[in-house]
């Protein structure tokens, strides 16, 4: 009698371990649903790319007015336009230099 209710629940145990571990086989689980349910996962994944996409596509909007900057004063911008091509000018001179070849 003793035997008989060890080896029962000893079954009991052997069986519930077995659903246990039907349920915590996440792959299994995943790949079925996915081979019953295909459309709907197509559909889902499609559906999440285009909010991804969308989200990813909105932009701030920026709007720019002249009334708080001041312009920049001419004489500036000719000074550095002047010190930008004689600097251009002489690095191509000390490049070509440095570039030419004994004939």
């Amino acid at each position: 009698m003793l035997r008989g209710k060890i080896a029962r629940s000893r079954e009991l145990v052997v069986r519930d371990l077995s659903g246990l571990g039907y349920e915590l086989n996440f792959p299994l689980k995943l790949r079925r649903t996915f081979q019953r349910h295909t459309v709907l996962w197509v559909g889902g994944a499609l559906a999440f790319g285009l909010v991804v996409s969308l989200l990813r596509a909105r932009t701030k909007k920026v709007y720019v007015t002249t009334s708080g900057k001041k312009p920049a004063r001419p004489q500036v911008m000719l000074c550095l336009s002047l010190a930008c091509s004689s600097v251009h000018s002489n690095s191509d001179s000390i490049c070509s230099d440095r570039l030419r070849l004994p004939i």
